[in-house]
């Protein structure tokens, strides 16, 4: 927005004037004496030449003014439409049509967007409470004490059926991940009834392995959602028993400063290497653990951080190959929570 911009732009205009100026004087010069008319002739280019200096300076104003908080906005990567320019020239009016143009199109193809992403969550919503029922029925199967099912095969059914159930809900949750904030509801709930509520639901992968769980203190309130908090406490719990071996060891332990509450998970698994620690929140990752112990999506954790950012908290790893693994959850009290989860939008 220099003024050397505004020249160049100018520059029809100014040869226009020089041109002009040019004509009268050869005029005045042709038609009275050179001695008579140079004193005149000079006054006269000189007030024609500040005249045209005044509007030059004054147009180029107001075409600063007109285009610079547009300008900053498009530098900034701000929104445009409440820094167009209002006048009634002929390129601010095209300005203007252009922008809302654009923003018409933009907004019928999210609208689309979001119709296709509504379908497909309503698909798999569906899908996920028809496939509960075949699972209903082979758990009743397996429980049936007159089956013919041995001891083994049945608890092996019942495993791979949790297994299943844990999967399905994965595949709910991942559905309702983009559009959290529908169902979103944030409210003080204990810490300890959370943590043992998902010690319940994976208990099956627990027995089958012969894991001692140990539960520390946890007895903390928190601010979170209690369908998505549970999500990630199963997340990190699955993970878990998955790498630790028979007659492992999980350690569940809570902490609180004046910033948050933090929940430690920490199982004596095969650990994460180094070159895989950084990444393990990314997705589809699944790192040499993923190929080498058990078949993994990479969503999970993917999913556990990123409904970790919204609701406010955050979620850490530290690990030590053939030796730990730990996941800490952070639990911002009120005074961070609202910094924090402005911070993550």
């Amino acid at each position: 927005m220099s003024i050397f911009k505004y020249l160049k732009d100018s520059l029809s205009g100014i040869f226009y004037f020089f041109s002009l100026l040019s004509i009268i004087n050869l005029i005045l010069f042709s038609s009275t004496s050179f001695a008579q008319s140079f004193e005149d002739i000079l006054y006269l280019n000189a007030l024609l030449t500040a005249l045209s200096l005044f509007f030059f300076f004054f147009r180029y104003h107001r075409w600063k003014s007109s285009y610079l908080d547009l300008k900053k906005a498009v530098e900034r990567g701000d929104k445009t439409e409440h820094c167009l320019p209002k006048g009634d020239k002929l390129e601010m009016q095209l300005i203007r049509s252009i922008v809302e143009q654009k923003n018409e199109e933009m907004n019928l193809k999210v609208k689309s967007l979001q119709n296709n992403l509504h379908e497909i969550n309503d698909y798999v919503s569906k899908w996920v409470h028809e496939i509960k029922l075949p699972i209903s029925v082979c758990e009743l199967i397996a429980e049936d004490s007159s089956s013919d099912f041995s001891v083994k095969a049945s608890s092996e059914l019942r495993q791979e059926l949790e297994r299943i159930k844990f999967l399905v809900n994965q595949v709910l949750y991942a559905s309702r991940a983009s559009s959290y904030s529908e169902d979103l509801f944030i409210e003080e709930l204990n810490l300890e009834r959370l943590v043992i509520d998902a010690a319940k639901r994976n208990s099956s992968f627990f027995i089958a392995k012969n894991i001692d769980l140990q539960l520390g203190n946890v007895n903390f309130n928190v601010l979170t959602d209690k369908k998505w908090t549970s999500y990630i406490l199963d997340q990190i719990f699955n993970n878990a028993c998955k790498y630790v071996g028979d007659n492992g060891r999980i350690a569940i332990y809570g902490m609180e400063d004046e910033k948050a509450v933090r929940l430690s998970i920490k199982d004596n698994g095969v650990g994460i290497a180094p070159s895989d620690i950084h990444r393990i929140f990314e997705r589809g990752f699944t790192g040499n653990n993923g190929r080498r112990v058990a078949k993994s999506t990479g969503m999970g954790l993917y999913f556990s951080k990123k409904m970790a950012e919204k609701l406010g908290h955050d979620i850490a790893v530290s690990s030590e190959p053939e030796c730990y693994t730990e996941f800490t959850l952070y639990f911002y009290k009120l005074s961070d929570y609202f910094n924090v989860s402005k911070m993550s939008h």
